[in-house]
């Protein structure tokens, strides 16, 4: 084999997972799990603590396996203290009169045979390494990490029913979580407000007919999709985090999603303006490095790099004319304006990569 062509599949190998994992648009949700003073919360499966109203409420569930809203909702509420985490969902059940716990020992898998859902907890935002924890109607749990069932949290789980929904709620102490890297090994959690952990809440839906599977955060290949956990961000009760600060944390690993907060629409218009100035900045430096190829350009005769960069100016020229002449304050236009940039700034970077690949190869 030639030396040029061993060159070019070992470079190939290298970028290739690159694009590869670039694939989905999936909107990145993002929740501000608010801290709690000791107290606020009693876990007995009723929701009905004035702390809760306080907190925002998140919805907006998906079928697992199309990203399309789920007719019969789930809506839950988070907050954080320095030894849990609280978790409080509401599931609509319009035959909420024909729910029936079904007995199911710890660990058991006939947790799943009824009405349960599932709570995936990522304390290191790592995509790679968490905890499952899932609760059934009748307060039964089943928990691992990963898929290994012999972890077990010390997990307080309540229950209740009312008229057209069941309830549920649960405090996980940070102290049975450990954040584990290849680098590092496995170290305790420890809660810090402005920490981004990944988080999913799944549904297992049995009435009513064929079993539904919805999830918060939308996953491609079952619950187990860490990669496409939603996000809770540890936040003071008096603040939203700050996305323009999160968003290289949240877009990790090449998501290239709208970034969808869970908030007053005050607070997240707010958020999205202060992200979409930030990222218009960021694209721009981006499409700088790009130019910075252009002497290679003219030396190795791509004029193809030369046409793209040109393209990519008009593009964000036009981004920030319509940003600059847009509603500010209409939250669906925001929405929009952010994933317009994300998905500028992507095709640039994977034009990057594909150039300098170019050049490389031009040059053995």
């Amino acid at each position: 084999m030639g030396y040029k062509k061993l060159i070019t599949i070992v470079i190939c190998l290298v970028i290739l997972p690159f694009f590869a994992s670039a694939g989905d648009d999936f909107d990145i949700k993002v929740y501000p799990a608010g801290k709690i003073t000791g107290g606020q919360v009693k876990i007995d499966g009723k929701i009905d603590e004035a702390v809760w109203q306080k907190l925002p409420v998140a919805g907006g569930f998906t079928y697992f396996n199309r990203n399309e809203p789920v007719v019969v909702q789930t809506y839950f509420y988070a907050g954080y203290d320095n030894e849990y985490l609280y978790i409080a969902v509401r599931c609509t059940e319009p035959f909420s009169s024909k729910l029936v716990p079904v007995p199911a020992g710890r660990d058991s898998t006939d947790v799943f045979s009824g009405e349960s859902l599932e709570i995936f907890i990522d304390p290191g935002h790592s995509h790679v390494f968490y905890y499952q924890i899932v609760a059934s109607y009748g307060g039964c749990i089943y928990d691992s990490r990963e898929m290994d069932s012999g972890w077990d949290s010390d997990i307080r789980v309540e229950t209740s029913t009312k008229d057209g929904e069941w309830l549920l709620e649960a405090a996980v102490p940070w102290s049975d979580l450990e954040v584990i890297s290849r680098e590092t090994g496995a170290v305790p959690f420890v809660p810090r407000e402005g920490t981004v952990l990944g988080v999913n809440i799944c549904r297992n839906r049995r009435l009513g007919g064929p079993t539904e599977y919805m999830n918060w955060s939308q996953t491609t290949t079952g619950f187990h999709d860490p990669l496409h956990f939603g996000h809770f961000v540890l936040s003071a009760a008096d603040r939203q985090p700050d996305l323009q600060s999160l968003e290289k944390e949240l877009r990790k690993d090449n998501r290239h999603g709208l970034i969808v907060m869970s908030g007053s629409e005050g607070q997240v218009v707010e958020g999205y303006r202060k992200m979409a100035a930030a990222s218009l900045s960021a694209v721009e430096e981006v499409l700088r490095e790009a130019e910075n190829l252009k002497s290679l350009i003219d030396q190795k005769n791509l004029p193809q790099i030369g046409e793209f960069i040109g393209r990519m100016t008009e593009e964000i020229k036009r981004t920030r004319k319509v940003f600059a002449e847009g509603n500010k304050d209409d939250l669906s236009f925001l929405g929009m304006i952010n994933r317009e940039i994300s998905g500028v700034k992507s095709e640039i970077e994977k034009g990057l990569w594909t150039f300098k690949l170019a050049i490389l190869l031009e040059s053995i």
